[in-house]
């Protein structure tokens, strides 16, 4: 018992420190990932004037570029309290111009707020000249505006010079020949990618003709009447009674039966329906104008007239349209009883279709 608590013991202390290992890998694959975008701050001059910016222009060398080469400068900027330095309005006049800013390539700024409201700001940035010079000047300037009198100030930056190389590098600029192509291991990379897939492929491919093999085969099912076809057949009935002069209550209750199974409202009232309808989107809105005009009949005891009996056709037109006597006859003979549909086997054989199963059409339905 003794043994087996010291293993597990020593599992978990094992695993602990498996987990350390890995956390501090991490953390030393962060640190390297991220040492060079590290900020270190440079000491910035004394302050001359009252809310003017601190700025120190850092380049990485000061010599040794050729034409069109990108000079990187770094500029720090300590922003005062109650100030904003527009980082936009940076100007450049001389050989230079920043690089890649006709694109809309400009790059975002890295800030850091002090305690006492100031604001240390790192912007890096890509100077460019395709001036052929022994030196290059830039002179620099960038505005600032105080917050409390909104006046704005422009301070100018020490000038940058840079020296240009005027040396040969005994390098043939104009090549004859085909270029020589690096495969390197791309070619190594890509045919394991594709063996990967093509095996992944046949993998789940049996897999998937397993899953199949475990399933019974799907049979098509029985026929179904469209309720679309089955509301328009009942409606037809019921409104031949109606246009006849049977103009019973029960006559009304069917039509809003009809109605209200068409679409899935038999459980609320007329008024609950409409709010369905109007806002939950969930149906034409004109079938409750059926519903009130039965509503009508129901339960007020009203006698409709000509024009009522119309809006209640002209609706049900709208929403249910008519089909041909065909279908008709096939959802008559699907929803009869069983002594109805002996009747039709019996009076039109040839045409009875009885239990068979239906083309794709039905079976979409």
């Amino acid at each position: 018992m003794s043994a087996k608590l010291r293993a597990g013991g020593l599992g978990g202390v094992a695993a602990t420190f498996l987990a350390l290992v890995c956390v501090t890998l991490l953390l030393m694959l962060e640190s390297a990932l991220f040492w060079s975008a590290r900020v270190e701050w440079p000491v910035f001059p004394d302050q001359v004037k009252a809310h003017e910016p601190q700025v120190v222009m850092e380049v990485a060398r000061d010599f040794g570029y050729r034409i069109g080469d990108p000079v990187p400068v770094t500029l720090y900027i300590k922003q005062q309290p109650g100030t904003v330095v527009d980082l936009h309005s940076i100007a450049i006049e001389g050989n230079f111009e920043i690089r890649g800013e006709e694109f809309g390539n400009r790059p975002r700024p890295y800030e850091e707020v002090m305690k006492d409201g100031s604001k240390r700001i790192r912007f890096q940035v890509e100077l460019q000249s395709f001036s052929v010079a022994p030196s290059l000047k830039a002179s620099t300037a960038i505005s600032y505006k105080v917050v409390e009198t909104n006046d704005e100030f422009t301070v100018t930056l020490p000038a940058l010079v840079v020296t240009t190389s005027n040396t040969w590098d005994k390098q043939d600029r104009i090549l004859t020949g085909k270029l020589p192509y690096l495969q390197g291991w791309h070619l190594v990379c890509n045919s394991l990618i594709t063996l990967a897939g093509l095996f992944a492929a046949a993998y789940f491919y049996v897999l998937y003709r397993r899953y199949l093999a475990l399933h019974p085969e799907k049979l098509p099912g029985a026929r179904r009447a469209r309720r679309f076809v089955l509301a328009r057949k009942r409606f037809d009935e019921v409104w031949a009674k109606i246009e006849g002069g049977d103009v019973r209550t029960a006559n009304y209750v069917e039509i809003e039966r009809i109605v209200r199974s068409l679409y899935e409202i038999e459980s609320k009232t007329t008024r609950e329906a409409g709010f369905w309808f109007l806002y939950g989107n969930r149906g034409p809105y004109q079938a409750v104008e059926i519903l009130h005009q039965c509503d009508r009949v129901i339960y007020l005891g009203e006698t409709l007239t000509a024009e009522d009996h119309q809006v209640i056709q002209r609706t049900f037109d709208k929403l249910v349209p008519h089909y041909p006597a065909s279908v008709i006859a096939e959802a008559s003979e699907i929803v009869a009883s069983p002594s109805l549909r002996r009747r039709m086997r019996e009076q039109d054989p040839a045409n009875f279709r009885g239990r068979r199963e239906d083309d794709s059409e039905s079976n979409s339905n």
